[in-house]
This record gives structure tokens, sequence and C-alpha cells, in this order.
């Protein structure tokens, strides 16, 4: 699977999602993220959120880059990240000047804007996997 196709099977792909943990594993080219999905209908008018949670993982890691919290954002003592993610296509990575050389246009892209730090975190990587670690569970939206 690819970010793309994980972000298309969900209501909400990464959007408006909650990171609640990154681990990166170097030795094994292996990243965890597990992450809060909002499984809500987005024509809803409905006040209240349905998460579900997943463990999104890969164990081809090519790179993960986190780019420095805004000190004028950054929000100290947080539970989780509330996070809003978009597909990145090859082309606009090798337009980002993230990439000293090209990869291979195999690669799955993903560009996860930290609300809570104003900045993003980008991840390269190839066949991800989502298990989910939990059911749907609703919680009242925070404006």
């Amino acid at each position: 699977m690819t970010f793309e196709e994980l972000d298309l099977a969900t209501p909400n792909g990464f959007h408006d999602a909650q990171l609640i943990n990154l681990r990166v594993d170097y030795e094994n080219s292996a990243i965890e993220l597990t992450v809060d999905f909002d499984f809500s209908d987005p024509d809803s008018s409905d006040r209240s959120v349905v998460y579900k949670r997943g463990l999104v993982c890969s164990k081809e890691l090519l790179f993960c880059t986190i780019e420095q919290p805004d000190t004028n954002y950054f929000q100290f003592g947080s539970k989780y990240l509330d996070i809003s993610g978009d597909i990145i296509s090859y082309d606009e990575m090798l337009r980002s000047e993230l990439l000293s050389k090209p990869l291979p246009k195999a690669i799955s892209y993903l560009r996860l804007f930290v609300h809570d730090w104003n900045s993003f975190i980008y991840i390269a990587a190839e066949n991800i996997e989502v298990t989910w670690i939990s059911e749907a569970v609703v919680r009242e939206r925070i404006v």
C-alpha cells in the first residue's frame, strides 16, 4: 500500500488526524506512526468526531525529516499532535528542494503539517501497512 492508498481508504485521510506516536528505527529502516484517523462524515453538521486508531508501518523507510517547531506556535504538554497530511508527488518532492538527488518514482511520500508546531514532518517509504488497533471512538470536536 502507498500513503495515497491509505489516505483514500479512510473518510478524511490524514486530514484532521492526531499523531500519537512516531517511532523511527534506522537500524532496520522502519517507521511506525500511531495515528487517530478522523472517521467522521465530512458532510455532517454533527459536532462530534469519530476517531479510529491505526498503526501505520513501513519496513522500507527512506527518510523521515522533522522540521523545527515554530516557537511562536509551539504548545508543550499535549497528549497528541494535531496533524493534517497530504500526499506529495514525486515531482513535488524534487521541486521542494528536500532531496539533493532524485529517488525512485515508486517511493511513497507523505507530508504532515503539525498544527501545534506550525511546521512539517516529511516521510518517504515503500510498502505501507496499517493495522487498526482500536474501534471507533466518538469525541466532542474541539474548535
